[in-house]
């Protein structure tokens, strides 16, 4: 079976859907954040990912991947249902993201073992 594919993946502040048009807005991408020093976390995400070629109901798997050891620090399943001419829009909203140290890190969309597509993300401290 051939796995999803792709089209995009984004990291930002905020997705908001219009009720009536079904349009969506995405605010504030980045692919950068700044810590304070000493913290081990940072501010929620929204992870806005565009997935085709899906067939019927798939599991698919979001990481938040520390790519100094590729250790895998946040996880959620999402499930994506469709027809493979369909493309379809999700957003996950991660409330906290663990942040270890500085350093990039990525969002890893994986469909079975597959990894699909990714995000990286590099993590520095604000300064004082």
């Amino acid at each position: 079976m051939i796995a999803p594919s792709l089209g995009s993946i984004l990291l930002a502040d905020s997705v908001v859907q219009d009720e009536r048009t079904g349009k969506l807005t995405i605010s504030g991408i980045f692919d950068h954040i700044e810590i304070a020093p000493g913290s081990c976390h940072a501010d929620g995400v929204c992870v806005f990912f565009s997935v085709g070629n899906v067939h019927g109901r798939e599991r698919l798997r979001l990481q938040f991947v520390d790519l100094e050891d590729d250790s895998v620090l946040l996880e959620r399943e999402v499930i994506v249902e469709a027809t493979p001419l369909e493309t379809t829009d999700l957003t996950v909203r991660i409330n906290s993201i663990p942040i270890p140290h500085l350093g990039t890190f990525a969002w890893e969309l994986y469909h079975r073992e597959e990894r699909i597509g990714s995000a990286r993300i590099r993590v520095t401290s604000r300064a004082a």
